[in-house]
């Protein structure tokens, strides 16, 4: 039986992917006048087992938004199909068919080598040939099709909006404006800024004692809730190390190693989308 929408719900989820620009494009979408984006990309509301949680958590976020606006939920943890199962069988039971997605995508290689620099940011240093066969996320969440196809078992094709890491770097408002003209929403150039945010080479690493004072109850419900997002991520970059740059290339073997794994699904993408992906001519 299907679930009755949520009457305080998002109407639309930007799921992914992670390490393909969607922080910029979170920040561009939440300063759209007609688009309500609650303060904090990572809400990962739709990770909840619970129902009523789920419920509970929507109606918190969401009330707030102003009449006339549209709300939207972003986390990337939507299009990690393997360490979080059944996201997409959620949305569409409790927030209905009519939910728009949108998803960004970047040349899958260049997603996996900035994975693996942010988890060995995170305290994780283990070198690529190592990291791919002890973290198998690296290359599943550079697998589109296969995270994109999750979605649409629930959710029909024009219900899904794909947009690329490149197209945005290179002309950043048309993008954004392909996705409030997908929303249905006006489009306001002047929001859209210059600030390139959650860039791993070069930037402050959050570390541990950084970590366990992000997780502490009194952030959680005092901090958090008061100090603005881009404050808050100031203070990090401010309290936090400096992260070596990463590699923006692969050895011979690796490179091999990583293409034919990923060679199938790049194929199963390019079927889905009906035309190469952007980085396909780079191969």
């Amino acid at each position: 039986m299907t679930a009755h929408p949520l009457q305080k719900r998002p109407d639309f989820l930007l799921i992914g992917a992670q390490k393909a620009g969607t922080t910029s494009l979170f920040f561009d979408l939440r300063a759209q006048p007609s688009l309500f984006v609650p303060d904090g990309k990572e809400l990962r509301v739709l990770l909840e087992d619970e129902d009523d949680r789920v419920r509970a958590l929507y109606e918190r976020h969401f009330a707030q938004a102003p009449a006339g606006q549209l709300r939207g939920d972003c986390s990337t943890d939507y299009a990690k199909r393997t360490e979080h199962p059944g996201v997409p069988e959620r949305a569409r039971r409790l927030l209905g068919a009519d939910t728009r997605l949108i998803y960004m995508l970047r040349d899958p290689v260049q997603r996996l080598l900035s994975h693996h620099h942010h988890e060995c940011n995170r305290g994780e240093p283990l070198p690529l040939a190592d990291a791919l066969d002890a973290w198998p996320r690296l290359v599943d969440n550079s697998r589109y099709a296969f995270q994109a196809e999750a979605w649409l078992e629930h959710f029909s094709a024009d219900r899904l909006l794909v947009v690329f890491f490149e197209d945005f770097v290179r002309d950043r408002a048309a993008v954004v404006e392909r996705c409030c003209t997908f929303l249905g929403s006006g489009f306001s150039p002047e929001a859209v800024g210059d600030a390139v945010h959650n860039r791993s080479s070069g930037k402050a690493r959050a570390d541990a004692p950084v970590q366990r004072l992000r997780k502490l109850p009194l952030y959680q419900s005092v901090v958090r809730p008061l100090v603005p997002l881009e404050l808050r991520l100031k203070i990090v970059r401010a309290l936090s190390p400096k992260a070596p740059k990463r590699a923006s290339t692969l050895d011979p073997v690796l490179q091999e190693r990583v293409n034919a794994a990923l060679a199938p699904d790049r194929e199963r993408l390019e079927a889905m989308l009906g035309a190469p992906a952007p980085w396909a001519s780079a191969r």
